[in-house]
């Protein structure tokens, strides 16, 4: 898979949670989140619809969930383990802490949010 792919599933696995409006208690706060959500969700139908026909298919969908099980599973044994897990979440972790300074600032999210969406345009 490649780490464009990557970065859309862990923006979207954010933006889902912080978008969350029981997580925040204040839906006016999440605007800008969900906007952000908005375009993940776009990028991400984009890289699933492989033939850019406008749906998602089963065999497209089967085919980013193969790509993504694959790309989790480094040890290649069929499975993902905890280990697998948290090794694939710091991978995505240093991919979008830009100045690597040990965290994600707002910036930085926005800029990696562009920078999927711009990707996909093309």
């Amino acid at each position: 898979m490649t780490k464009n792919i990557r970065i859309t599933y862990f923006i979207g696995f954010l933006f889902a949670f912080l978008s969350t409006p029981s997580l925040s208690g204040d839906s006016e706060s999440n605007n800008g989140m969900i906007d952000k959500s908005k375009e993940y969700n776009r990028a991400l139908f984009k890289n699933m619809d492989k033939n850019q026909d406008g749906e998602i298919s089963e065999l497209e969908r089967d085919l980013y969930n193969k790509e993504l099980f694959e790309d989790m599973d480094k040890n290649k044994d069929g499975k993902i383990s905890e280990l697998e897990i948290d090794q694939y979440s710091k991978t995505l972790f240093r991919d979008m802490d830009r100045n690597k300074d040990g965290k994600i600032s707002e910036l930085e999210m926005d800029q990696v949010a562009d920078d999927q969406a711009q990707k996909t345009e093309k």
